[in-house]
């Protein structure tokens, strides 16, 4: 079975498909079968993402708006579960949780920074 990672990565596409002897491949997202809508959806989460890099400087990326991080987190948070839930068994998930709980844990720093203690 195909293992898959939903990453952001700066210059490749969020999909990474390892095969059995664990060697990845990077893929477009249109080459997976899932919804249109969600397609579309990390598509344009990849096209944000992207916009960070930093050309002068790339080991420092452009990532200065705290709400603006924060949507996209939260956008990616469930974009991933979307993911996971439209190949079901086709393929694994690889890395899921790891990659998940930095979503997480990213999502509730920049909470904790643009919301303080008292959050709506």
């Amino acid at each position: 079975m195909k293992k898959i990672r939903y990453f952001f990565e700066y210059k490749c596409s969020p999909i990474w498909i390892y095969d059995d002897n664990m060697e990845v491949d990077n893929i477009d997202i249109t080459e997976l079968p899932i919804n249109t809508y969600l397609k579309e959806e990390i598509i344009e989460l990849d096209r944000l993402y992207q916009e960070t890099y930093n050309d002068d400087y790339p080991a420092e990326s452009l990532h200065n708006d705290k709400i603006r991080n924060y949507i996209f987190t939260k956008r990616a948070i469930e974009s991933a579960k979307l993911l996971k839930k439209e190949l079901g068994e086709n393929f694994s998930f690889f890395y899921y949780l790891i990659d998940m709980e930095c979503l997480f844990e990213e999502s509730k720093k920049l909470e904790l920074e643009i919301f303080g203690l008292n959050k709506i």
